[in-house]
């Protein structure tokens, strides 16, 4: 039980070694010990002494989980009406204090329109991408979630299709506008090689950590959310891809509550994706509609942001909007719904915009 909460970063657990003993194979063989080397108190020539190094070393313990606690927001602090909205004013003062359009109090996805729409990224949003199969959605996930780690914010990757290296090879073809089918065919030629180096060197020393394990349970995913928090004091973006592979010990239909509930105990961001029925594949319209997230789980309900990915050239081969992709916002808590045309650049695996920023500032 102790090692349990220990590893979910609820509590802290150091071993004392007062006598000499193997504890090899033991649950807390990995853990620093005291005092210090592992050599036990009764093995010091100065036993006084022992236990003055582990004093010190109990004290510099709690000095962590103090600094950590001070890092970490007390979700359970309550505020004034005048408390909140001074907040609110500050936050508002800020957006019109702006020359130009940058997303308030929030991270930039690096797309202009959906950063219009939902002022960023906050800081505990559960977002939603779903769409069919073939339609980008690993690779949006994956663009916004290079966007963010290279802002230096700490990203964590759960990716349960592809294996790290793949997804490394994903980001870096994409942020280097390389094929990446040419990464491993030996296809690359001499232009290519600037852009990958400078991909890598952009890339290498960011706080990015993918996590490629095949199975994962919400428990699971939970434990390392909360321990990567903890070693790192934050966490911006959490994404997993996808959604579908994940194992919920409790009643299916409320993974959006579990989700939505982790963000908001994190602090953090979460972004997942998610396939749709094949029953979309046969209607007239074959654009996704939020009705077709609620069953059987209560994703729209809990999800702060929708999105569904829209390839008009995939069911029509002689489509006017080849090279485009919409992004149709269903759901949006901080401001309007629509449709955001991006383009798509199906080489390199990338989103971009469709229209920049306009000569005055606006804001929706």
């Amino acid at each position: 039980m102790a090692m349990s909460l220990h590893e979910s970063g609820r509590t802290r657990v150091v071993p004392i070694f007062i006598r000499p003993a193997d504890f090899r194979g033991a649950p807390f063989a990995g853990l620093q010990g005291l005092p210090k080397d592992a050599v036990s108190v009764s093995e010091w020539s100065n036993v006084d002494l022992a236990w003055q190094n582990v004093a010190t070393g109990l004290r510099k313990v709690l000095e962590e989980i103090r600094e950590q606690k001070e890092r970490t927001p007390d979700s359970t602090q309550l505020k004034t009406i005048r408390e909140a909205m001074l907040e609110e004013i500050e936050r508002i003062d800020a957006i019109y204090g702006k020359e130009d359009f940058a997303p308030p109090d929030g991270i930039s996805t690096g797309l202009i329109d959906l950063d219009r729409f939902i002022n960023g990224l906050g800081t505990e949003d559960l977002i939603v991408i779903a769409a069919r199969p073939s339609m980008g959605k690993t690779n949006l996930s994956l663009q916004i979630a290079a966007e963010v780690v290279c802002q230096n914010l700490p990203v964590l990757i759960f990716s349960l299709k592809s294996k790290a290296s793949d997804i490394s090879s994903r980001i870096l073809a994409a942020r280097a506008h390389i094929e990446y089918r040419h990464l491993g065919a030996a296809g690359l030629i001499e232009e290519d090689w600037p852009r990958l180096t400078t991909a890598i060197a952009d890339l290498v020393d960011r706080p990015l950590l993918i996590d490629d394990s095949p199975t994962l349970t919400f428990e699971t995913l939970r434990s390392k959310c909360i321990k990567e928090k903890v070693a790192s004091g934050m966490l911006a973006l959490v994404v997993v891809d996808s959604l579908d592979y994940v194992e919920f010990d409790t009643d299916f239909s409320n993974m959006g509550r579990s989700l939505k509930s982790l963000a908001r105990e994190l602090g953090t961001n979460i972004l997942v994706t998610a396939n749709l029925p094949r029953v979309i594949e046969t209607r007239p319209n074959k654009r996704p509609v939020l009705g077709d997230l609620q069953r059987p789980t209560d994703l729209a309900d809990e999800a702060d942001h929708v999105g569904f990915l829209y390839m008009d050239s995939h069911y029509n081969p002689d489509s006017l909007d080849f090279g485009t992709v919409e992004l149709i916002l269903a759901k949006n808590k901080r401001g309007p719904v629509g449709t955001i045309r991006l383009a798509h650049l199906a080489q390199y695996g990338t989103f971009g915009n469709c229209a920049g920023l306009p000569e005055k500032k606006r804001h929706i």
